[in-house]
Parts: C-alpha cells; structure tokens; sequence
C-alpha cells in the first residue's frame, strides 16, 4: 500500500484494506539518508469509508519539516486534471515512488457512489491509499483507493479514489486533535519540483 503524511508527529494515511488483514505495522523512510523501518499504530479507522489513520511508533518522532501540501474539500469538476504519488506492485516495478495522473471522469463512483470521484488516473496494485492531487494548486483532494476489475467487467483504466471531504470528517473525529494545511505552502511550482519535494511525504 501506499500513504501520505498528514502531519509532521507521524501521521500517515492510507485505506483500512491496506492494514485490515496485518499483524503487524511498519513504513520505511528516507532518514538523513538512510533508509529506517518504523513501527506504526493505528490512530483511527473508518471501515465503511475504507480510510484509515496511523502514527509513527516511536517517542518523540517529528519529520523535521512541515507538510508541504494542503487539502481541498470542495468537489472538482469533471475534466479537471490530478496526479498521484505511489508504491504500485514494488515487487515488479522496484521501490522507487511512482507519478501517474490523468483528470476527474465523473464526481461518482461504483453505482452513483458520491463519496468517490472516477478517475483516468492510471493506478495499480500497491497504489491503495495514496494521495490524489489536484494538478493546478498541488493540494490533496483524494485517497486513491480501488480499480474496476478489468476482466469481470471488461473496462479500460476506471479507477476510483476517496473524496478528502471523508478524510477530513475522521480527522476532526480523533480524541487528540490533528492540525492540517488548508494552504499549499509552495503554490507556484513546476510539477517535477512538486514531486521532488513531496515524495519525503510519501512512506
């Protein structure tokens, strides 16, 4: 699976399939360079929504830096273009984050679903939880999280992903509150720069 940081104490997020059947949680990071496997715990989950909340286990952590990225929790419109950041099928395709992007098809999913966009944006297994950025400000407005089944239903690249308006309703539920950017704390810049910068917050 893949996720995003939603904070610089150690929250991540990603979809409740992707920790639903574990025993056990880590996330590797990029550290001073060097690569650590951290600990994670679950903050909160949101089953019928398929979202879930994690922390970096481990005292005293702090990413060091603050999110780059904002949320927006307006609905798009269809034809408006966003990418994702991701760790599909790493067994085949290596480790290294994956961009793919592609634009909003229909502000529904799976029989009318409106808590989902459909979306171009090509997506794998192993892409499950990652972020969906709205191309023009770089913000999140999405949780990348299923694909139609391409030999049940014959379809070509009809991918699904969580509209940010659900993520933000289950930060708001935590006992222990979650301060997140509204603001896109780098508005002007080229979409390769953006990559380069976001891919820290990609565990």
């Amino acid at each position: 699976g893949s996720g995003f940081f939603i904070s610089r104490q150690g929250h991540i997020v990603t979809n409740y399939h992707v920790v639903e059947e574990t025993s056990a949680l880590f996330t590797k990071l990029n550290i001073n360079g060097q690569i650590e496997k951290l600990p994670l715990r679950i903050v909160s989950k949101d089953k019928l929504n398929d979202l879930v909340i994690l922390k970096v286990d481990k005292a005293g952590f702090d990413l060091g830096k603050d999110i780059p990225y904002g949320f927006e929790y307006n609905t798009l419109d269809v034809g408006e273009e966003v990418f994702t950041l991701g760790y599909p099928m790493v067994d085949v395709m290596g480790e290294e984050l994956k961009f793919t992007d592609g634009k909003i098809s229909a502000k529904s999913g799976i029989d009318g679903d409106i808590t989902t966009y459909q979306i171009t944006t090509p997506i794998q297994s192993g892409n499950s939880g990652g972020p969906l950025f709205k191309e023009e400000s770089g913000n999140i407005v999405g949780i990348v999280n299923a694909t139609l089944n391409r030999k049940e239903f014959n379809g070509e690249n009809v991918n699904y992903a969580i509209k940010s308006n659900l993520l933000k309703t289950l930060i708001e539920s935590l006992s222990e509150p979650i301060k997140v950017n509204t603001v896109n704390a780098v508005k002007e810049m080229k979409l390769s720069d953006r990559i380069i910068l976001y891919r820290e917050f990609m565990p």
